[in-house]
């Protein structure tokens, strides 16, 4: 692995940044030192040698100076701190990662990142590029409670500044954050902040929190939240929220928040765990549109979830969006039977992104005809006593439509995508409760037309000994969205 620093003027730092950036050194460092009359550049090298426990000293130590700290790609397994200064780039390598050491004590208390301010009156910096493991999997479960809040234990980013002397323009960027025991990202007490394009997986708290940021910006983000909030403002003043995908994994997160994900939530805190200090401005102007809501959580979106009361939040054009201002919960979908000893991996909500993005591209301007035909049709019901499940087979099929009662769900055969509120078991549909034949509703749909079947085999069953458990349906690689826009040309098909 190799680590190069450079420092810069604020008048050449984008185009030395471009030109280094593109080489590729074994072993060696380069010190490029900038000023603003001349251009020097000095190279300095030694030795980085192989990776292990601590390699945040070496990289902390290239810190100091401010500059450019490019990490090349590798395994960096730390047992403290990264402190990022004023007037620093930090980035890497996409397969670059900073992973907690599975031989680390508990340094990571409440207040303490993986990457941390070194002062508080940070300002101009850029985080970007790499991978941050918390490698929660490898650590003990009492790790999660550690330090004076509760779960904010193990921060992957935790940039708090002063309330009383704010911090400025901090943008965090292009990262894949992962397996921690508290927030993906963190950012308190700042003006001028750009969060956009990451990608954070079961980060259990929030996958980003904002606390008192002024012009505040989180775009383009996908987040896989088990617990707490997907993302979350409070007291902040001119946020944008845009263009997110959030989806939740349910289950028990070391004992907090079970099925407890928001997939955002905005209010107004005093005295909190998160911030730990009373905060200096209260929640105005926060706009939220074209983001994508999918599966599971407690809620969509919770405005004024403390109820002190909100300014000017202004939320549209979102899909599958439930806004519960200060009200009663809405009960979501259990996705996957997660927990401590079985969290939801990489792997798995990144399966999930890309099914999403499958829907995004797929084109729904159907050409079928609006015309009823006999597609040979047939659905049967196997009705046990808590939940019943629904097969369909007809002629050169591509969609299906089960609607039960105020739920339902389409099945789009050829990419095998689930779009709906009811929950299946391989291709059958899941439903709960005792079967009534009067809420059921199958439509068929080929390139030739649809055809509304009415005639159900119903076949009574009893209880069988490892058979489905309704309160654990597996759903791991179901997609859930509800309403959404691209369906709309399906519209008349379904009247």
């Amino acid at each position: 692995m190799g680590i190069w620093r450079t420092h810069y003027t604020s008048q050449v730092y984008r185009s030395l940044h471009w030109v280094l950036s593109g080489l590729h050194f074994s072993k060696v460092y380069v010190l490029a030192k900038m000023r603003a009359l001349a251009m020097v550049l000095f190279f300095l090298t030694f030795s980085a040698g192989v990776a292990a426990a601590g390699d945040e000293q070496q990289i902390n130590e290239m810190l100091k100076a401010g500059g450019v700290v490019h990490l090349a790609s590798g395994v960096y397994n730390i047992e403290g701190s990264i402190k990022i200064h004023s007037n620093t780039v930090l980035t890497g390598e996409s397969d670059t990662i900073l992973r907690v050491s599975s031989s680390a004590g508990q340094w990571f208390v409440d207040g303490v990142g993986l990457i941390d301010n070194a002062d508080t009156s940070l300002h101009d910096v850029s985080i970007s590029g790499f991978q941050i493991d918390g490698n929660l999997k490898a650590l003990p479960k009492s790790y999660a409670n550690s330090g004076n809040g509760i779960h904010n234990a193990e921060r992957a980013i935790d940039i708090r500044c002063d309330s009383g002397n704010f911090g400025s323009n901090i943008s965090i960027h292009d990262l894949k954050i992962y397996d921690c025991y508290s927030d993906g990202i963190h950012v308190a007490f700042v003006n001028n902040v750009k969060v956009y394009n990451n990608f954070v997986s079961d980060c259990q708290h929030s996958g980003i929190y904002f606390i008192s940021v002024v012009n505040g910006l989180m775009d383009s983000n996908k987040v896989a939240s088990i617990t707490s909030d997907g993302i979350r403002f409070d007291n902040c003043i001119n946020n944008i929220f845009r263009n997110n995908i959030l989806y939740s994994f349910s289950g028990d997160s070391n004992g907090a928040y079970k099925n407890g994900a928001n997939f955002v939530q905005i209010a107004n805190q005093s005295h909190s765990h998160g911030g730990g200090s009373d905060k200096p401005t209260s929640t105005k102007n926060i706009e939220g549109y074209g983001n994508i809501f999918s599966s599971g959580g407690l809620r969509d979106i919770w405005i004024d979830s403390t109820g002190k009361g909100v300014e000017n939040v202004y939320v549209h054009d979102n899909t599958g969006t439930d806004i519960v201002t200060n009200g009663s919960p809405v009960t979501g979908i259990d996705f996957a039977n997660i927990s401590f000893s079985n969290p939801p991996t990489v792997e798995m909500s990144e399966k999930v992104f890309s099914n999403i993005f499958d829907i995004l591209k797929m084109d729904y301007n159907f050409v079928y005809p609006d015309l009823q035909q006999d597609l040979n049709g047939k659905v049967q019901v196997l009705s046990y006593k808590n939940y019943s499940l629904i097969q369909v087979q007809g002629e050169d099929l591509t969609a299906v439509k089960v609607s039960y009662g105020a739920s339902k769900v389409t099945h789009y055969l050829e990419k095998d995508i689930w779009i709906g509120s009811l929950s299946h078991q391989g291709n059958r549909v899941f439903l709960p409760g005792s079967f009534q034949t009067e809420n059921l509703k199958v439509t068929c749909i080929s390139g030739q037309g649809f055809q509304d079947v009415t005639n159900f085999e119903i076949i009574e069953k009893q209880e069988e000994t490892g058979s489905i458990n309704p309160d654990a349906v597996p759903f791991v690689g179901t997609l859930i969205l509800f309403g959404i826009a691209l369906f709309r040309n399906l519209g008349r098909l379904f009247k």
